[in-house]
């Protein structure tokens, strides 16, 4: 629908209709929800041969150990390229082109069909895309994007000791520090793989390998010193996927719900149309501007221009948010990062927090804080344990902790079907295992009873 054939009171009405159906849904029925349409919508534009292709290349394991077998890597994909051409004055200007190499369609489907969570891209941010695979087989074990920080992250700020009118945005003193630190944006593992060897733990500490950090200053040409990241759902009550990963992550204070509401992509299509007309200006500020580097003008262009939009309709405040608390965990890659985001040293003095080559995450991931061994822990193995590793700092929850590798989640695999006298089998079909490719043919009914239960990042 073009912006010239809907009224002031037409959006506020189809706009108050989302928002209504938010509340009944709540964010899980409502987050499905827009995943659903998101696949009806992508599906018929995508070659059938492709996607069959794609879900040849998923990784599937033959048994409980294969875990010790994988050679886990990262692929970096790129996007788009960067040519030189001039423009009508004769002046020599960069132009992006977007990328034909089919790792970026694979990327794409397996972002679409394996993860819970809408495919928003990068909304104009930095943005890295990886894919992780075997090494031996070349099998897809899932899906990264790097991205730019949140603008506004309270744990984060607290963390660093960032003083709120040094961060000032977008004049102050530090802002320019945001640079410096990168939010795992997408991080999804294939299945089974995540389900019975607690994928997505891998894929978050491949967040903060070498290679993720070397391309980013290569890209972008800053040093990343930080990373962060945000469950899809919870509370402090609850425990998540990246909890467990200490010292690697840190969870923080959850987040303050204060992000805008999340509409369907026709809707949004929507509002950015009537924003073009209404307000130009704005407009412009908010999707064309860029910097004198060619980056956008405006971080997170999608969130700023819902807020506006709704503001200009006189939507009340209240009803502007969508009031998702989300869990938030962040990784200082340098024991002094703290004070070199508040700009108390220089780059050259950064001292790494630890070792974080491909090697040593992926020997976490598999093994956990112990390594290796199938004896049960002792009161003596935790003193231990703790006298050897000083760089864990207070608060470590050992639980937790030993629960987070692959050989914790398959050992505990094997103790559910000993308690149940059943085979102790990965999935290798249903729910556990399937994608969302199905949602295309379903009714909203029908994808409520089959993916509300089964969801999870």
């Amino acid at each position: 629908m073009s912006s010239t054939l809907i009224s002031d009171a037409e959006l506020k009405a189809r706009l108050q209709e989302e928002l209504n159906a938010f509340k009944q849904e709540g964010i899980q029925g409502w987050d499905l929800y827009l995943k659903q349409q998101e696949i009806k919508k992508w599906l018929p534009t995508q070659d059938a041969q492709q996607i069959r292709w794609v879900e040849r290349l998923i990784w599937k394991p033959k048994g409980r150990s294969d875990f010790r077998r994988l050679q886990p890597e990262l692929v970096f994909v790129k996007s788009s390229y960067k040519i030189k051409v001039k423009n009508i004055w004769g002046e020599e200007v960069e132009r992006d082109v977007p990328s034909n190499d089919p790792l970026e369609l694979h990327w794409k489907i397996l972002r679409k069909l394996v993860s819970t969570a809408r495919d928003t891209g990068g909304g104009g941010m930095r943005t890295l895309k990886f894919l992780v695979r075997d090494k031996v087989s070349r099998k897809y074990l899932g899906v990264i994007c790097i991205s730019s920080d949140f603008m506004d992250l309270v744990g984060r700020e607290k963390e660093i000791g960032w003083d709120k009118k040094q961060f000032q945005r977008p004049t102050g003193k530090l802002f320019g520090k945001l640079n410096h630190i990168a939010q795992g944006q997408a991080i999804v593992p294939t299945q089974p793989f995540g389900s019975a060897f607690n994928g997505v733990k891998l894929l978050a500490l491949l967040c903060l390998s070498k290679e993720v950090a070397d391309k980013w200053e290569e890209v972008y040409g800053q040093k990343l010193v930080a990373v962060t990241t945000t469950a899809l759902w919870g509370n402090a009550k609850t425990y998540s996927s990246y909890d467990g990963l200490d010292p690697y992550w840190k969870r923080l204070k959850e987040t303050s719900g204060n992000t805008p509401m999340k509409f369907t992509d026709d809707t949004y299509q929507l509002m950015k149309d009537w924003l073009k007309v209404r307000d130009p200006e704005k407009y412009v500020d908010l999707f064309e501007a860029k910097k004198a580097d060619g980056s956008m003008l405006t971080r997170d262009s999608k969130s700023k221009s819902i807020s506006t939009v709704m503001q200009k309709l006189g939507i009340p405040v209240k009803d502007q948010k969508s009031n998702a608390i989300r869990l938030a965990y962040m990784s200082l890659l340098y024991k002094n990062s703290a004070e070199f985001l508040r700009d108390e040293i220089s780059e050259s003095e950064l001292e790494p927090a630890f070792q974080n080559t491909t090697e040593e995450l992926v020997h976490f991931w598999r093994f956990g804080i112990r390594g290796d061994t199938t004896r049960k822990m002792t009161k003596a193995d935790k003193r231990k344990l703790k006298e050897d590793n000083t760089w864990i700092v207070g608060g470590y929850d050992y639980t937790r902790n030993l629960a987070s590798s692959a050989k914790a989640r398959t050992d505990d695999l094997l103790r559910r079907a000993k308690d149940q006298q059943v085979p102790a089998l990965i999935p290798t079909q249903g729910p556990a295992v399937e994608w969302y490719e199905s949602l295309a043919q379903m009714t909203w009914d029908e994808a409520k009873e089959r993916f509300l239960k089964q969801i999870a990042r």
